[in-house]
């Protein structure tokens, strides 16, 4: 685990979000569509601080940045396999969204790994 990984996982959720706004932003247009990017950003204001999860519908997105929910939809997905937000997609209750940082290897976990082996350090007390 790198030092900026160490100091990234004692951020708050704000400058989590903040970094994570950042870097969407700085990813070029070949690789995610300014429309996606907005989406995100727009997705970002609706994520609960401790929940560190936002339920906004396609509706809801689509009335903020000025597009339908079809294409909302479209850029949603886009966000996903992309590897910056994961969705748990609900008929008829809508969808929860979590925010991902691609640029870290596994900022969920708390255990660290060895030298890239992907095999977590067991270490005894």
């Amino acid at each position: 685990m790198t030092k900026e990984t160490k100091i990234f996982r004692e951020w708050s959720f704000a400058q989590k979000r903040d970094e994570w706004m950042r870097r969407l932003a700085s990813v070029p247009e070949r690789d995610i569509a300014s429309g996606a990017k907005l989406v995100g950003f727009r997705l970002t204001l609706y994520m609960h601080e401790w929940k560190r999860r936002a339920h906004p519908g396609y509706d809801q997105l689509g009335s903020d940045c000025g597009m339908g929910a079809r294409v909302v939809q479209t850029h949603t997905k886009a966000l996903e396999k992309a590897g910056w937000i994961e969705v748990r997609r609900r008929r008829n209750i809508g969808n929860t969204y979590w925010l991902r940082y691609p640029w870290e290897r596994d900022p969920f976990s708390e255990q660290e790994y060895d030298n890239g082996t992907g095999v977590p350090l067991v270490t005894e007390p």
